[in-house]
């Protein structure tokens, strides 16, 4: 279940803590009933035959061997607890903040428009169909570019080609690589060209899962390690670094 607050923050950690004292739990149990069980043999045990010490001491320091790595599980697990938390309530102040993630659904608000970025690999690829899918799988907008050498900035402005206002909901970027014929691209050895695909948005929220964070455009949950950039956010919200075009390059490489 999602949920957008700090109710949600750190209860898989609690899970595994939880884990771990029952662990502790169960060989205080196991060390109790060996020591029930030791000294009533050593009371009933015959005086002039008196049983062997090196056994039971090494079953005890195989006892306190267990419970130290328990302890040191419980410590890693405190720590990796505190680390989550940590990156948790950091995702919170991303909120009013702009955001670049790899992607290719983005959330449209009426009258409003989507920004989106590709790149297309090898650079030799003679022309690019862009196509606008909306939520039923319909293409409510396409348009072919020639320009499309390294990282491009694509805006959809929310319309068809006929100039139509699209309603308010989730809309997918499609990017088909095409020859000079207008047939999907192949080079000499078939092998199609690699597609990559980026949105932008504002983010309005944060959804903390039991599978990870999600940071909210819209109507669209965007994975938290996805992202590539973060800009200053009306909140005040601090950004990270702004990659240069060539680590641009790279992540869309």
């Amino acid at each position: 279940m999602t949920v957008s607050s700090l109710s949600n923050i750190g209860l898989s950690q609690a899970d595994k803590n939880a884990t771990s004292g029952a662990s502790s739990q169960q060989l205080a149990a196991n060390l109790d009933t060996f020591l029930t069980l030791l000294t009533t043999q050593l009371k009933n045990q015959d005086p002039t035959s008196p049983m062997e010490t090196d056994k039971f001491t090494d079953q005890l320091s195989q006892f306190a061997q267990v419970e130290q790595g328990i302890q040191t599980n419980q410590n890693l697990e405190d720590l990796l607890s505190m680390q989550e938390q940590q990156r948790q309530l950091s995702a919170l102040s991303y909120v009013g903040a702009r955001i670049e993630a790899v992607g290719d659904t983005s959330w449209l608000e009426k009258d409003g428009s989507i920004d989106f970025k590709y790149n297309v690999s090898p650079a030799d690829v003679p022309q690019v169909e862009l196509q606008i899918v909306n939520q039923d799988g319909d293409t409510v907008y396409s348009k072919t570019v020639s320009d499309k050498s390294g990282l491009q900035d694509f805006s959809w402005d929310g319309k068809s080609n006929s100039g139509v206002a699209q309603p308010e909901g989730a809309y997918t970027l499609v990017v088909k690589p095409k020859d000079g014929s207008g047939n999907t691209y192949a080079d000499k050895s078939g092998k199609p060209a690699e597609v990559y695909i980026g949105i932008s948005g504002i983010v309005e929220s944060v959804d903390i899962a039991d599978d990870g964070i999600y940071l909210r455009i819209g109507g669209v949950s965007v994975p938290f390690e996805t992202l590539t950039n973060v800009k200053l956010g009306a909140n005040g919200t601090p950004t990270n670094e702004t990659p240069t075009d060539d680590e641009e390059q790279d992540q869309a490489a």
